[in-house]
Parts: structure tokens; sequence; C-alpha cells
């Protein structure tokens, strides 16, 4: 059983003994009841749930779902969905419905009175009554979250956060991805020449839909071309190589600040010298984070003669996604995170996971 208490909002001038007496009966020794003007003086992280209990409150909400905070009362209750509370959120209803938009952009469920019994007397509870709630602790991002980020040169949308609807309009107008967790599927297509990325077009945006959390990786000189073709997919190319220095002559190299203005999501580290001698390698992932760029390979996890890439503190190695290729993996089990690389004709035989 946790240690932490349920937390319920309720109108001001609300007796919160209701709570105790039927048809609620719950505890008052696992529940705190407050009015939203309390609020300011409550250490959210006390709470692993928060139940809304005032009409009057859906205003306010609406207007927080939209990223505006005008007065104290918004001011207050975005408290809740900033991450400063890390519990999940409830509106209390007298008849189960669907979550109205607002309430879905802030990652609110509705519950009925003879539910929340329930989540008092679960430690850590996984869902409520007929639809079950999902844990909606992650990050709210309103409008001005968004443009702070894409100010502070972010392309990237953390991952994990939720969007308010005005926030997603903002970041589809800037060009701004959200970041993928957990398994990612790279579609090999460094062997193919302009015309061949041209005449497989339909088969490229199959793959797109067809393959969750695909990326598509191109040698440096196809990736503009690829962007032509495929405008919707250049926020997920994958470039094959990438240079460790953020300037000078590197003939035939790709730095990662073109990377970027390219809008790829990433590259790969070649598993050979130079590009993974600890120093390089070092430098490569000092400039893929400070443009925001995912880095690749098939050594993460290794070192080898010429290309010991563990850093004395064993930090660089965890800035590297795990990359494996497809053909060592047929008959064994997929990889719960990191990244797989097939060719397009290697992912009919690849059990890939759905969703």
């Amino acid at each position: 059983m946790t240690d932490k208490k349920l937390l319920i909002i309720t109108e001001t001038g609300k007796s919160g003994s209701v709570f105790f007496e039927p048809p609620f009966s719950l505890s008052p020794e696992r529940v705190t009841v407050t009015g939203p003007e309390s609020l300011h003086y409550l250490g959210l992280q006390r709470f692993f749930a928060i139940i809304l209990d005032s009409p009057a409150l859906h205003r306010h909400l609406s207007k927080i779902s939209l990223g505006i905070r005008d007065d104290a009362e918004t001011e207050a209750l975005w408290r809740i969905f900033c991450g400063e509370s890390g519990a999940d959120v409830f509106m209390l209803v007298e008849q189960k419905a669907s979550p109205s938009q607002a309430m879905r952009d802030l990652g609110i469920n509705y519950v009925l009175p003879g539910e929340i019994r329930e989540i008092t007397e679960t430690a850590a509870f996984e869902a409520v009554g007929t639809n079950g709630s999902a844990n909606f602790s992650t990050q709210i991002l309103t409008a001005d979250d968004i443009r702070d980020l894409y100010q502070n040169g972010q392309r990237r949308i953390p991952a994990g956060s939720s969007l308010t609807s005005w926030a997603a309009e903002v970041a589809e107008s800037l060009g701004m991805s959200q970041t993928v967790i957990g398994l990612k599927y790279l579609v090999d297509l460094t062997n193919l020449s302009p015309a061949a990325l041209k005449k497989m077009q339909s088969e490229t945006a199959d793959l797109s839909t067809r393959i969750p959390a695909s990326l598509f990786v191109l040698n440096p000189l196809s990736l503009s071309i690829f962007a032509l073709i495929h405008p919707s997919l250049r926020e997920r190319m994958v470039s094959s190589t990438i240079h460790w220095a953020d300037h000078g002559a590197f003939t035939g190299e790709t730095s990662a600040a073109m990377l970027a203005d390219l809008r790829c999501q990433g590259a790969i580290i070649p598993a050979k010298a130079p590009y993974c001698i600890e120093k390089n390698l070092q430098q490569i992932v000092q400039q893929a984070k400070k443009h925001d760029l995912e880095l690749f390979s098939t050594f993460t996890l290794a070192s080898g003669t010429g290309c010991d890439i563990i850093a004395s503190d064993g930090g660089t190695s965890n800035q590297l996604t795990p990359l494996y290729e497809a053909r060592l993996l047929i008959g064994q089990n997929i990889p719960d995170t990191g990244a797989v690389i097939a060719r397009p004709e290697e992912y009919k035989n690849l059990p890939f996971r759905k969703g």
C-alpha cells in the first residue's frame, strides 16, 4: 500500500466531510479534501491521485488546455499538470461519459462516486471502472513551452510529454516532432540510387505506416533527395554516417549541424575507425547533443581493437542507442528497446511488434 494519499479538490464552501459518509465512505487517513484556493500551499508530491469535484473548474481547465494561465485559479491548477505532482487526475461525474477534448488534452479521465473507494484501496491502481485510466503523470506542454524549446534550439519534443491542442498545432507549424520511446525500426535505404528511391516511393510510404516507429537510413547524399520525394518523412531520416567536427573542410563527410538543418532524426556511427576512436566519439556525442540528434551504434555495448568507446566515467555509452541487425534476430526475441535495422525486403520476415 502506498504511503501517498488521495487529494480531492472540491468547491469552495462545500463540506469535505461528505466524502467520509455514504456513498463515498472514504477513510480520512487516506484522503485529503481541499478547495482550489489551497493548492498554492500543498505539496502535490504527497498524492498518488487527484480528483476534481467542482463544475466551476471546467472553465479553468478549458483555458489550461489551451495554455492560458491568466488568474490565480488556473495558475494553481496548472501545478497539477506541469509534471510537479506525478499523479493521475480524475473529474468526478454523476454518470459515465467520454471525456471532453479539454479533459483529454490534460489527461483527465472521468470517475463515478462509487469508483473512488477503489482508487484509495489500490496501492498503484492500473484501472478504474469499465474504461480504466492511463497513467497521465507525463509532462503537459503548452504552446509557450513549445516556443521556448524551439527558441532554445530544440527540435525534438521530450519523450513522454503530452501536448495541449494549441501546443500540438504550434509544434506542427514549427516542424517539431516528438521523440519516440521504445524499440525503433530502421529501414536501410543506403544502397539505393536517387532513381531507385523514386521508383519505390509507394513501397516506402507503405512501410512508414505499416511499421511502427520506423525511420529511414540514407547515405548523406540522398538525404535531401529523399526529403523531396517524401516531405512528410523528412523528420524520420537517419544518416548512415556523421562526422565529429563542427566546422572545417571535411570533404565528403556530414556534420551534426548539417543533419540538423535537414531535420534528420539522427545518425549511425560507423563501427570502424576513425569514427569510434574515443576522442572522435566523444566529439560526435557532444555535437549530437547540441543539435538534438539521436545516435545509433552496433558497438554501443562492446569495445574492440581501435574502437574503445567506453569513456572513463562510463557515460558515453549511455548516450548511444543500441542498433541490432535484423538478420541476426531471425528466430530470436526482439529486444524491448534500442533499434533494429533491416532492408525493406527483410521486414517481411521480421516479427516486429504491432502498435
